[in-house]
């Protein structure tokens, strides 16, 4: 058994067709589906347990003083992990711009992996519609991470990823970046405890309605997190260096 987190705030537009598309990979007994939504005014909540009468296997969660990407899905995480039997918890945005029909793929990769991440820049995956400047400031963000933070991936900064049970307790004992900056912070901890990691090739597409969440104060935030990681990091390697140990290498 499995659980999908998706995240919301203000999809009225995209949830319902998103919600089909997820039931109709999968048997609706096989997993569940959370939805964490940060009281969005548009009635997104309300479509989601509308949907739940059809299916029978989706959970709505309401956080009404909360706000933040990252706190969202860890409270998703957190209701996933209450089902003894979860093994596996796929992540996913609530905006179309990833495509359910590849979530098979995602978790069979996970059989081998702690964290698998959804890639648009391995040789199998692709962006679709986004205009050059988003694409070039989004391969800028993911050379920095490789470089500053040596993370070894492609692909940082995506949330269409699967979790095993292990790292997502990880995730819980760890304090929770509050918005989009989160993203970074599972891949740090599975590099730090040696977890296995994939990239799994994704095709992403811009959203096809509503607003994205993606502004100069999100970006902010995700910078000084990167910058503040990087530091940790090389004070590390230097303690290490100093003792005579050497750093964990990547996978």
């Amino acid at each position: 058994m499995f659980c999908v987190v998706i995240a919301t705030y203000n999809e009225a537009a995209n949830i319902e067709f998103l919600l089909k598309e997820v039931e109709a990979q999968f048997s609706p007994a096989d997993f569940r589906i959370i939805v964490v939504d940060d009281d969005s005014p548009d009635g997104t909540a309300s479509l989601a347990n509308q949907a739940n009468d059809t299916y029978g296997n989706i959970i709505v969660h309401t956080r009404k003083s909360q706000r933040g990407l990252g706190t969202a899905l860890v409270a998703g995480i957190q209701l996933a992990l209450e089902y003894q039997n979860c093994e596996h918890i796929v992540t996913m945005d609530g905006d179309l711009s990833h495509d359910p029909r590849e979530m098979g793929q995602l978790l069979s990769a996970a059989a081998t992996a702690d964290l698998v991440q959804g890639s648009r820049y391995v040789a199998d995956g692709s962006v679709v519609g986004w205009p050059l400047r988003r694409l070039l400031l989004s391969h800028t963000a993911n050379i920095l991470c490789r470089r500053l933070l040596g993370t070894g991936l492609r692909e940082n900064t995506t949330n269409f990823r699967v979790y095993s049970r292990r790292l997502a307790q990880m995730i819980l004992d760890c304090p929770v970046p509050l918005g989009y900056e989160f993203m970074l912070m599972p891949i740090l901890l599975a590099r730090q405890a040696q977890l296995p990691i994939v990239e799994v090739g994704i095709t992403f597409r811009d959203r096809r309605a509503g607003k994205s969440k993606m502004g100069l104060r999100t970006l902010a935030r995700w910078g000084g997190f990167l910058i503040q990681a990087a530091w940790r990091q090389t004070v590390l390697r230097r303690k290490l260096v100093k003792i005579g140990q050497t750093p964990a290498t990547e996978n």
